[in-house]
């Protein structure tokens, strides 16, 4: 009987791993990028929309940092790290906050996030939450428990999830903590520790992203994006498969440059009822990105290619590299010197009023 028991519970376990392992999502992304496939976005998306966001000397952009959709408003940083409200229909609304050293202003945007539940935009600057109105009023200022710069998510309006840029130039002892989830109170309630800390090269840019009471987050150097469930457990989520386009902690030094290029990191997700769609930055820094699109269905991932044969989502003649998502509603921009070099029909009211110093144009894409 006891061996039965014992017997029985080996047989459990094993399933328990099975399952586990059967879970994850295999996307071979290396073969992927390999084998490049002409892409038509009408087969994955229906309606399509295009947005100008409108350019002020009081809302210059540059390089796009990172938006937020709502329903009502998009929220928009870059290269500066101010944070703008612009309407549904682009048109600039006011800034939020302000950079400096005095009462109500914010050193620095490590990053933002909108509480819907709230109805409040979190600003996190070095070693605090500053909490504004749509209207852009300063409510309250919330100090963290550390100083460090830290990439914010939030969970089901409640909770905050951080995961650490790494720095090998830093000191901080704390630097082996990847990801910690606060209650509303700042108690910390989950902690996620990382194999890999740097000690050469450059910083590690790490993100996080949360959608739908689920947080997703990857190691710099691992190969597997985890998930952080409603109740905090940790899920092996997605198995890249990057292989030989990956990095790895050898090439992460400045005196290997030149061969960054032939490599790729995760740059973001987007999660959809039917797709998953990941960005991949080759090498370590700029804008030169590859989206893989994940069909749950079929089980199988494409990199996008046009016509032409250049990578990336091509539409109108134009590259759109995807920035954000919203409920099923997939959000890119494009620089408007591109728009306005493209030749097609359906940005020409668009491209018209256009110039190269112009804030990027967004497209906004309801995924099937």
């Amino acid at each position: 009987m006891k061996k039965a028991i014992i017997l029985l519970a080996v047989c459990i376990a094993a399933c328990q791993s099975i399952n586990k392992e059967d879970s994850i999502v295999k996307m071979n992304l290396e073969n992927c990028i390999n084998n490049a496939q002409v892409f038509d976005l009408a087969k994955y998306s229906g309606d399509i929309q295009y947005v100008a966001l409108e350019t002020k000397k009081e809302c210059l952009l540059g390089e796009i940092f990172k938006i937020i959709k709502t329903d009502d408003f998009y929220l928009a940083s870059g290269s500066e790290r101010n944070l703008y409200l612009f309407g549904k229909d682009g048109k600039f609304i006011r800034q939020i906050g302000k950079q400096g050293k005095g009462p109500g202003e914010y050193i620095y945007l490590a990053d933002f996030a909108f509480n819907k539940k709230e109805n409040l935009i979190y600003l996190n600057s070095a070693g605090q939450i500053m909490k504004y109105t749509i209207e852009g009023k300063l409510v309250e200022t919330v100090k963290l428990p550390k100083s460090i710069l830290k990439v914010l998510s939030i969970i089901d309006d409640s909770k905050l999830a951080y995961i650490y840029p790494f720095s090998p130039y830093s000191d901080d002892k704390d630097s082996v903590k990847l990801v910690s989830v606060y209650d509303s109170k700042l108690q910390e309630l989950k902690t996620i520790n990382t194999k890999f800390i740097p000690t050469k090269g450059g910083a590690l840019f790490n993100w996080i992203y949360t959608k739908n009471s689920n947080t997703y987050y990857k190691e710099e150097f691992g190969d597997i994006i985890y998930k952080i469930d409603k109740d905090l457990n940790v899920i092996p989520e997605i198995a890249l498969g990057l292989g030989n386009k990956a990095f790895t902690p050898e090439l992460f030094d400045f005196s290997k440059t030149a061969e960054w290029g032939k490599y790729y990191r995760v740059h973001g997700m987007y999660e959809f009822d039917k797709y998953t769609m990941i960005n991949l930055q080759k090498g370590l820094m700029g804008n030169n990105i590859q989206t893989v699109i994940y069909d749950k269905g079929t089980k199988t991932a494409i990199a996008p290619k046009s016509v032409k044969g250049e990578r990336g989502i091509w539409v109108s003649g134009v590259e759109w590299i995807p920035i954000c998502d919203s409920g099923e509603t997939l959000v890119m921009y494009s620089s408007a010197l591109t728009v306005k070099e493209s030749k097609s029909e359906k940005l020409k009211s668009i491209a018209s009023g256009l110039i190269e110093s112009s804030n990027p144009v967004l497209m906004v894409a309801k995924m099937n």
